[in-house]
């Protein structure tokens, strides 16, 4: 027979089982949900951190781009160029009046005067391997000042003068004027082009003496020849005259 419980009961009952069931049940691992969360966040920072140097290198290249842009728009292009001596290059510039030339026949002042370009080089190193919109930023004039100052060893007071005040307004028809008088380009080909001449020269007298030698061995051999048969004849000769007198 069963039995009927009373209202009382039953929620006795049950109050008993949830209490059970908390006991048997494990506990809510609250550190691990702590750490994933914490995962979760890093991981979240980190992507943020590779999108911020991703767009931070494409503005970078961008102001590369638009710097390079406003070299060429003076003569100088810096794509091309490598890895170069900062320190050397700033003292170069900002000393100029330590490194003026004054006698081109002194063997210091000339090797400032054939070491011109090479510091051009470097120079557009720097600007091509550092930030260079920070660098336009930090000396605003360093472009403007660099033809002129690297062009002095081989240009005279009113070209550089006149690059200048072209410069200082902004004259593209009068820059691009000056600039064609002497590129960098060719500034930086001179020394090969003089080296290359005096071996073209030096080829040019090798195969001279050569020609010179192959025509005198084959007059030689003609010579040779000649005189070959003139003993052949000779011998001939005898040996005819011989028999006769026999």
């Amino acid at each position: 027979m069963t039995k009927t419980l009373s209202a009382a009961e039953v929620a006795a009952a049950n109050q008993q089982r949830n209490s059970r069931s908390s006991i048997d049940s494990p506990a809510i691992d609250t550190t691990t949900t702590t750490r994933t969360s914490i995962h979760s966040s890093t991981t979240d920072a980190t992507i943020s951190s590779e999108q911020i140097i991703v767009v931070a290198a494409a503005l970078r290249r961008e102001q590369q781009r638009a710097f390079q842009a406003k070299c060429m728009k003076y003569g100088l292009d810096v794509s091309t160029l490598g890895v170069s001596s900062t320190h050397r290059i700033i003292q170069f510039l900002e000393k100029s009046e330590d490194r003026r030339i004054t006698n081109p026949y002194m063997k210091i002042d000339k090797d400032y005067k054939d070491l011109g370009y090479v510091y051009l080089d470097e120079l557009l190193g720097l600007l091509d391997n550092y930030c260079l919109y920070e660098i336009d930023s930090a000396k605003p004039k360093l472009l403007k000042n660099l033809i002129p100052k690297l062009h002095c060893h081989a240009l005279g007071r009113d070209w550089i003068d006149s690059l200048e005040s072209a410069l200082a307004t902004d004259n593209m028809a009068e820059i691009e004027k000056l600039t064609k008088e002497l590129s960098v380009v060719e500034g930086n080909f001179l020394f090969y082009d003089k080296t290359s001449e005096r071996m073209k020269n030096i080829a040019t007298g090798l195969n001279t003496n050569l020609e010179e030698s192959i025509k005198k061995e084959e007059a030689h051999a003609t010579n040779v020849a000649e005189a070959q048969s003139l003993l052949v004849a000779a011998h001939v000769y005898a040996v005819e005259n011989t028999k006769e007198d026999v």
